[in-house]
């Protein structure tokens, strides 16, 4: 849940934490406002899994999804 920075009154923090065997990190990213943290944090921890994924030949994906599939949908945004 996107919360107000210690460090700026108009930034925001998303944190996150990744678990597994043997393995555990805890990761915050910063936006503008809310939404920002949170998206930017979503892509994070998609990209961290992935590369997670790649390097322990796990095969992650949504349930019921193919492999790579994780789950995590970020918009795509257009003018």
């Amino acid at each position: 849940m996107p919360a107000k920075s210690p460090h700026a009154d108009d930034e925001y923090m998303c944190s996150f934490r990744l678990k597994a065997p043997g393995s555990e990190c805890t990761e915050t990213v910063y936006g503008t406002d809310e939404l920002q943290a949170l998206q930017l944090a979503l892509g994070y921890a998609e990209a961290k899994l992935r590369a997670f994924s790649n390097s322990a030949d796990f095969h992650l994906h949504w349930a019921g999804g193919e492999d790579g599939d994780l789950g995590i949908r970020i918009p795509a945004f257009s003018n």
